[in-house]
């Protein structure tokens, strides 16, 4: 599997190929730990989601899923630009499927 390493809005993002369900997959590190979460985004819905333990534990009872990387990269704009830069064809991921 092959990472790409792109900054995006000041970040550097380590980005994986999209697969059939993820497209925008990226890894982030913790704030408070070594431990590294991926964050994607939807096919199909279009929502994005992390594998950390806080947006896990938010989706219980049907909620819809939030945490605080997911907070502190939309509020910097992050998500956002990742998205433009994919429709535009600037940030270009090879599929893994």
């Amino acid at each position: 599997m092959s990472i790409v390493r792109y900054v995006v809005a000041g970040r550097e993002l380590a980005f994986l190929p999209d697969n059939k369900t993820w497209t925008n997959r990226f890894e982030v590190g913790s704030d408070s730990s070594t431990r590294v979460y991926m964050i994607a985004q939807g096919k199909a819905n279009k929502q994005w989601a992390c594998s950390c333990p806080g947006w896990i534990m938010s989706r219980k009872g049907g909620r819809a899923g939030i945490c605080k990387h997911l907070r502190k990269l939309t509020e910097a704009g992050v998500l956002t630009e990742i998205v433009r830069l994919r429709e535009s064809k600037s940030l270009r991921l090879s599929s893994g499927v």
